[in-house]
């Protein structure tokens, strides 16, 4: 009788008698063994399967370890590659197994768990300190609520090992920089990360435990090297704190969008912005809007402007007699004369749509169809707008804008996408039979994102139209 054990790539052999009692054929013996637990103290595994493949026919023979966990299996004399795996265990296997026929071969498999990895790692620039912050999953054994007696002082989760590789890199762990080597925290942050050169990053993180390891677990990129700074002034000398700042690749990757509210002072950071070529806009209340196009960023930026205050008309003018004129101060305060948040669940009475390339309409849901985003910005239900090459205009009710100083439009919205994503337009009209003029248009971003627009031109009869512009592989609007 051959007795095999398996345990990793190690494998002891030792003879016995060479015929098992009552054997009933000359050309088929039996193969049998245990498989037990790794660890201090090993503990049979129920229900493993084992896997026994004849090379002389590729056939196959299955069997499973028994409540003690014991197999056992009689097939034909010959050469065999027999592999065990057990539920959530690494699986083990042994080549060229030689059974005589009236034989016994043992094979006992000693089997570790399987090194679940990290899941969800996740970086993000901390803009308290512009570290990058590395968070990721908590360690996951497999199937916890498996022979927990078994897995009693025999497996433990030891520490996390967390790397940083430059793009391209993560098939060379030889490439890797260390940073730590006993995380016992799913976080931390990259402290050298000032100190390193541009480029574009990813962390690995690597859960150790008793026995072995887990295959490495990958973040997003990150980039490390460009800083922008925009210190905005106000014309007449006041603060500009609260001014709306966008600063926008016109890559449209909604990934390489920065932005900020000014504070006090007037200055904004962005730290590690993706090179390329930018836009910038700023807004702040009761100045004109600022808007700066084919920025080009490929070094350290400092941009200063200038925002010029509104020259704002008087009000109410009237004439109380033949040769007198009075008006009143103009107006600072602004306040909402028309909201609209879908919560009814269809679309709003007074709405219209109309149809350009299909008849293909805007929906009231929650979130969008694709399930990108799953959610409404705030309560329960948005506008959507998913299809396949299809245009079509949301428009709101008639407004009445004649009195209106400085009127601005305000609204969430999002277009999430692969490599296409679909484009929302934003158009006005002065009357029912004016042309449609466009206000701005975008094809990002993939989250939630709030815009402020200008009204030129208010009238009595004002008409504002979101054109939805569908394209194929689009996640929706």
């Amino acid at each position: 009788m051959k007795r095999l054990i398996i345990f990793g790539i190690f494998i002891i052999s030792l003879l016995f008698s060479p015929l098992i009692a009552n054997a009933s054929s000359g050309d088929r013996g039996k193969v049998q063994g245990t498989v037990l637990s790794y660890g201090a103290v090993q503990y049979p595994i129920v229900g493993a399967a084992i896997r026994l493949y004849f090379y002389a026919n590729s056939t196959i023979t299955n069997t499973v370890s028994g409540p003690d966990g014991t197999y056992q299996a009689v097939v034909a004399e010959g050469f065999y590659r027999i592999s065990c795996g057990g539920e959530g265990t690494v699986p083990q296997s042994v080549d060229s197994v030689y059974l005589v026929g009236g034989e016994t071969v043992i094979v006992d498999f000693i089997l570790k768990e399987f090194p679940y990895p990290a899941s969800n790692v996740l970086v993000e620039i901390n803009h308290h300190n512009n570290l990058p912050f590395i968070t990721w999953n908590n360690r996951n054994l497999a199937f916890p609520d498996y022979n927990e007696n078994a897995r009693a002082g025999t497996r433990a989760f030891a520490r996390y090992e967390v790397y940083r590789m430059l793009e391209g890199d993560e098939l060379i762990p030889e490439s890797w920089a260390l940073l730590y080597d006993n995380v016992l925290e799913p976080f931390c942050y990259d402290i050298g990360w000032q100190s390193i050169d541009t480029g574009s990053y990813r962390y690995a993180i690597i859960s150790a435990y008793s026995y072995n390891a887990a295959e490495p677990a990958f973040s997003n990129l990150i980039w490390n090297g460009i800083n922008v700074t925009v210190n905005i002034h106000a014309g007449m000398g006041g603060s500009s704190e609260g001014a709306v700042i966008s600063f926008i690749n016109q890559d449209h990757n909604p990934e390489h969008r920065y932005d900020a509210l000014a504070p006090f002072d007037g200055s904004v950071s962005f730290t590690d912005v993706w090179p390329g070529i930018y836009e910038l806009n700023v807004f702040l209340d009761y100045h004109n809007p600022y808007s700066l196009s084919n920025i080009s960023v490929y070094e350290n930026l400092t941009i200063n402007i200038t925002l010029m205050e509104c020259f704002m008309p008087p009000q109410g003018v009237y004439r109380p007699a033949t040769y007198t004129l009075c008006w009143f101060p103009p107006f600072v305060d602004y306040f909402t004369i028309y909201y609209e948040d879908f919560e009814d669940g269809i679309i709003p009475y007074g709405w219209t749509q109309e149809c350009f390339d299909s008849t293909l309409l805007w929906t009231v849901q929650t979130g969008s169809p694709s399930g990108f985003p799953d959610h409404a910005h705030s309560g329960v239900f948005n506008a959507s707008f998913i299809g396949d090459s299809a245009s079509t205009a949301l428009i709101l009710p008639e407004l009445n804008l004649q009195d209106a100083v400085l009127p601005k439009l305000s609204f969430w919205h999002a277009q999430a996408g692969d490599i296409v994503q679909d484009e929302l337009k934003v158009f006005y009209k002065t009357s029912a039979t004016a042309i449609w003029k466009p206000l701005s248009s975008y094809s990002y971003p993939s989250t939630w994102q709030r815009e402020w627009l200008s009204l030129p031109s208010p009238s009595a009869n004002y008409y504002i139209g979101f054109f939805g512009d569908a394209k194929p592989g689009g996640l929706g609007i």
